[in-house]
């Protein structure tokens, strides 16, 4: 199938996954929240893009978020990244071990 357009994926990022069995993991510490790590990576994505307002989607990938950080709903944090997200489609996809392709193929 030939698209009538063409496609790029512009960037990625990724920010370090805290848990047992990591060094720098401490259950006693407080760490940042959820909202923190979404703003790292996703700020790390348009570092290496000339104008974040040339985003026309945001697709974000997890493992059992309402689980684990009891928030299900990812995508609406993507205009706390940056203000040109404010207003652009947004979606979270979840696909067990292949959350990350899934999030590609969506895009």
């Amino acid at each position: 199938m030939k698209l009538r357009k063409k496609v790029y994926v512009g960037a990625g990022s990724y920010t370090i996954s805290l848990g047992t069995g990591r060094k720098e993991f401490d259950p006693r510490k407080p760490r940042p929240g959820l909202e923190h790590y979404i703003q790292q990576a996703g700020r790390g994505v348009l570092a290496q893009i000339p104008d974040p307002g040339m985003v026309d989607e945001c697709v974000i990938s997890n493992f059992m978020a309402a689980r684990f950080n009891r928030q299900g709903n990812l995508a609406a944090l993507m205009p706390t990244i940056d203000p040109a997200l404010e207003y652009k489609p947004s979606t979270r996809v979840e696909g067990a071990c292949g959350s990350g392709g899934l999030a590609v193929m969506t895009g």
